[in-house]
């Protein structure tokens, strides 16, 4: 075990004086690194990490796709009447939320921001198990055709348009007219799913019965729209296969007697599908991640590929060190060591790098590509990415080490000692060499 100290110690000497071999392969590995290390982050993120409520296998959502005669799709779209009626034929739920997207703007406030808004029945914030840093999140007395006017406020919300004041809820909020009092704000760790648009965010959230469209389609069957959306938390032992089964049929005579006014509408018919939350979350972001995976994976193989050769380099340069070693006593085993050393420190200065560029490159994909990627705002530094960085770490340094010490040929270092040996020899008096 002494004997470990000392070869690294001796390995960082020697890298002291070869600052431009350091240099070049620590940047190098640190930047490929912390890119791999980003995607790695990424994809587990988006296709194993699981989403951040409980029960979440449970968790679903309803479209409602409408076909013509010919069982072509129209549209995926709820009608108001439509997604009330399924909102009431609750056998395959043990809670269910409807949700209305739009935006509007508060006009309470001196700078009258504009907002994204989404209404809501009490249901969707109790199954989430939405986290709150002030108040309470909406009750069944601010439920369907409760008329109650309150509303809860996004955590940035509440900082940037109401300076994080701690008597908020003493305030009231003016949005269309109408004003709310505010009753809760949003912990700043709640995350919202990702339904209506990839990194939209809701800033207000409001009861359902004041959202835009209840007032004009209330009975209309025709008037539909794709700002509806129907989540719910299924009952135990239920699948969403199951569901569908017992939906399908309800929702779609309900919506064929809605319309059998209308000789347009003859023979249309409504297809109910279950999707798990995750699955309409991610939606075809999973492709993408694992597209980038690959393509920063064929960018670290080319570049380990480059940074083989100049530790072939560095072996070649250290050929007359490595033959001293090797007279004195040193075996294979003593030589890999401390080229492993030498390596291992190479490595871990470049997963130091790697971990502050795939840092940046989590602010970078949060700023950029929150509207393309789902769930960005969650990625951090995590157990993952250092497990990742160790196993790397580990890895590398074992490939290149070896691949080193594969270069060193024992016997001619032997034989080149020899050679060294002999002509110093002949260099010296002979009454000097034989005294």
């Amino acid at each position: 075990m002494d004997q470990i100290p000392y070869l690294f110690k001796q390995a960082w000497a020697g890298l002291k004086t070869k600052s431009d071999f350091v240099v070049s392969v620590v940047v190098t590995l640190g930047v490929t690194l912390g890119a791999l290390l980003c995607a790695v982050t990424l994809n587990y993120l988006l296709l194993i990490e699981p989403l951040t409520y409980p029960d979440q296998e449970r968790i679903v959502v309803v479209e409602h796709r409408i076909v013509n005669a010919e069982k072509t799709t129209k549209k995926v779209a709820f009608s108001y009447p439509g997604l009330v009626h399924l909102y009431k034929s609750n056998e395959a739920f043990e809670q269910s939320a409807m949700m209305y997207f739009a935006q509007d703007v508060i006009t309470s406030t001196e700078q009258q921001p504009l907002v994204n808004v989404t209404f809501t029945t009490p249901e969707l914030h109790q199954f989430l198990s939405s986290s709150m840093a002030i108040g309470r999140a909406f009750e069944e007395s601010e439920g369907l055709n409760k008329d109650n006017p309150v509303a809860i406020l996004n955590y940035n919300t509440w900082q940037r348009e109401f300076y994080g004041r701690k008597d908020i809820l003493a305030h009231k909020i003016t949005i269309g007219g109408v004003s709310y009092r505010i009753v809760g704000v949003l912990a700043e760790e709640f995350v919202e799913p990702e339904l209506y648009a990839i990194g939209r965010k809701t800033h207000v959230w409001l009861p359902w019965d004041f959202n835009h469209a209840a007032s004009k389609d209330k009975e209309s069957f025709t008037n539909i729209t794709e700002n509806y959306r129907y989540v719910g938390l299924l009952k135990e032992g239920f699948f969403k296969e199951q569901a569908q089964m017992v939906l399908m049929p309800k929702v779609s005579d309900r919506w064929q007697k809605g319309v059998a006014h209308m000789a347009f509408f003859k023979n249309w018919s409504v297809i109910v599908e279950v999707r798990q939350l995750k699955d309409v979350v991610l939606g075809n972001s999973s492709s993408i991640s694992i597209m980038i995976l690959i393509g920063v994976i064929g960018l670290a193989l080319i570049t380990c590929l480059n940074i083989s050769n100049l530790f072939m380099a560095r072996i070649a340069e250290k050929q007359r060190q490595l033959a001293i070693q090797a007279a004195l006593g040193a075996t294979k085993g003593h030589l890999f060591k401390a080229i492993f050393a030498e390596v291992s420190i190479l490595l871990f200065m470049s997963i130091f790098l790697a971990l502050v560029v795939s840092q940046i490159g989590f602010n970078i994909m949060q700023r950029y590509l929150n509207a393309v990627l789902p769930r960005i705002e969650e990625l951090t530094l995590s157990i993952v990415t250092f497990g990742s960085a160790i196993i790397l770490c580990i890895m590398l340094a074992l490939i290149f080490s070896k691949l080193s010490s594969n270069l060193v040929n024992y016997k001619e270092l032997e034989k080149s000692l020899q050679e060294v040996v002999k002509g110093v020899v002949y260099k010296y008096p002979k009454n000097i060499v034989k005294g």
